[in-house]
């Protein structure tokens, strides 16, 4: 089994126990292979196997990619990208900084890029086309149809994935159906191709997100995080490697020859389908006159008098509060199946509240190895290319929605706090009226004198069990007070936030002028705070005299900052 780092609190590997949270079971290498196989066979029994080129022809008709060598002919292409590998493991070749290279290359109506990727690793191609040389979303034109990724799936979950969309009971029937690797991807080819200037991209992006609840169900898939893609997601493409090695060939399956429209999903998508039809069937671009009379403000500022669309009315620009919120969101409630989202909503943050991009990268980079540690299964770690990826897909989202980070992350948004727009006072003063009216006509109101007498104790529980129990953990915890579970992760580092609080720093004066530039000192301190010990702390050595300010860092280390005279403390 793959290395994994220990949680000093309760002895088990991240990855273990924040996948068996999920309810699922770590896989190896080779019981992924296993299963792939056998899903194989499923699917050749049950499905008719398609060459990788009859398939992409099927959404890119003869004459709708433009011709190889003749540009300028206003037909856009498709992009196909994958990492550059060197040797018989195919290693993924890294830049000076670690990271993988990836080549594009286009294709063009003949699809003979389609044969030349073939058993390619890590290769991808979204299923838009673009004009221009990046496949970014100003640059798509045109949309085919859309891909659903169903991950974690066996051969049970397989089973029953085809019998429901054999049904046609709870989604469409897909046309294509392809082994991906430790998953499925569903594909839905519409009648006539979109042309997404003409139409709310969104709204069709919105509808994915829609399918994608229908179709990852609690028998489809191990896993109840779902994953949310929009349209201009790339895939492995079939007749390449998949990520489980050579020998395992995303392969591609006819299941039904009929397109699907967006609107055969108005049945199954229920009371959602009223406002998002009427998406899909309006182009989101409105003549100039006409706004005009529907927002003169707007037509005055921006057009007469020429404001960019990144002014004062362009761009959210919120506290860095926020920033550092969902900084911490990313070190708690991160896992295997919304890393990528996380990040990306890390860079939508840094834009709301005007950080530095600098700064971004280098959080987004510091969380990349707990977030690998959450990896469940080898063949789906998180590198430092998914993070420059995500990263580049959260650019240019100062406007990115709440209920899309939700969405994309499953993560829960609702504000801790709801005052309806008034200020807390005049909130307060509404509510005890509220109160007042309920008490006098005698109807049922919980806890009307406030909080029940000798609650609140729990904290003090879970303090006395940590102190007399320093090496337990939760369960333990949870199970020797009689305690919920809850109960015990809501109070249980409240003492330790406590005690950073009132934490005094120890300063000390080293004269470090002996040592050369670069060079490393080990440097003894003690913190004091009840607590009678010595640690020894790493500080990086510059020239002359500096002043070290060493404070605790949580259970397992120390936070030092490095004065040098007459100059701003630095974090090291």
């Amino acid at each position: 089994m793959y290395n994994k780092p220990i949680d000093k609190l309760t002895g088990e590997t991240k990855s273990q126990r924040d996948f068996g949270e999920m309810g699922l079971d770590y896989l190896t290498l080779d019981e992924l292979r296993l299963s792939f196989t056998e899903k194989q066979g499923v699917l050749l029994g049950r499905l008719e196997l398609v060459d990788p080129r009859d398939f992409y022809r099927d959404f890119f008709p003869k004459g709708d990619l433009q011709e190889d060598g003749r540009k300028g002919d206003g037909k856009p292409c498709g992009i196909i990208r994958w990492a550059k590998t060197k040797g018989k493991r195919h290693r993924a070749v890294e830049d000076s900084h670690g990271r993988t290279q990836f080549v594009s290359r286009f294709l063009y109506d003949d699809l003979k890029a389609v044969d030349q990727v073939a058993n390619m690793h890590t290769c991808f191609l979204p299923l838009c086309s673009f004009i221009g040389k990046r496949a970014l979303a100003s640059n798509a034109r045109w949309c085919p149809g859309f891909a659903i990724d169903l991950d974690y799936v066996d051969v049970p979950q397989l089973l029953d994935f085809l019998h429901q969309a054999e049904k046609g009971w709870y989604f469409p029937t897909p046309n294509y159906v392809v082994n991906s690797g430790t998953g499925l991807h569903v594909y839905y080819r519409f009648p006539e191709k979109i042309s997404l200037s003409k139409i709310d991209p969104q709204a069709l992006s919105d509808l994915k997100h829609i399918a994608t609840d229908l179709i990852w169900n609690a028998y489809t898939s191990k896993s109840k995080d779902k994953q949310y893609q929009g349209i201009y997601q790339a895939y492995r493409m079939p007749g390449t490697t998949s990520k489980l090695g050579t020998g395992y060939t995303v392969t591609a399956f006819r299941m039904s020859p009929d397109p699907v429209a967006p609107e055969d999903w108005a049945s199954f998508v229920g009371d959602d389908w009223k406002e998002l039809g009427s998406r899909l069937a309006s182009s989101p671009h409105i003549p100039i006159a006409q706004a005009r009379e529907l927002w003169p403000e707007w037509y005055e500022e921006r057009i007469v008098r020429g404001v960019p669309s990144g002014g004062k009315r362009g761009k959210w620009h919120m506290k860095r509060d926020l920033y550092d919120w969902w900084l911490r969101r990313c070190e708690r409630e991160a896992r295997d199946g919304n890393r990528y989202s996380c990040i990306k909503a890390l860079r939508a943050y840094g834009a709301k509240c005007d950080i530095p991009f600098s700064e971004v990268e280098r959080d987004a980079f510091a969380l990349q190895p707990f977030l690998d540690s959450l990896t469940a299964n080898e063949s789906n770690h998180f590198t430092e290319q998914d993070v420059i990826d995500a990263l580049r897909a959260g650019r240019d989202m100062e406007r990115y929605p709440v209920k899309e980070i939700k969405r994309t992350t499953g993560l829960d948004m609702t504000p801790s706090i709801r005052r309806n727009g008034r200020r807390q006072d005049l909130h307060l003063k509404r509510a005890r009226r509220i109160k007042a009216g309920m008490i006098e006509d005698g109807e049922p109101f919980r806890n009307p004198e406030g909080r029940p007498k000798g609650s609140g104790t729990k904290e003090d529980i879970v303090r006395q069990w940590r102190r007399e129990h320093p090496e337990g953990n939760k369960s333990q915890c949870a199970r020797g007070t009689g305690l919920s579970r809850v109960t015990v992760t809501k109070w249980w580092d409240a003492g330790e936030l406590e005690r950073r609080k009132t934490l005094n720093p120890t300063r000390v004066t080293i004269d470090l002028s002996c040592l050369g530039f670069g060079e490393m000192a080990h440097v003894g301190v003690a913190v004091r705070n009840n607590v009678d010990a010595a640690t020894a702390a790493v500080v990086p050595i510059r020239t002359g005299l500096e002043s070290i300010e060493v404070s605790e860092k949580g259970a397992n280390g120390l936070s030092v900052r490095v004065v040098e005279t007459g100059r701003k403390a630095t974090n090291d």
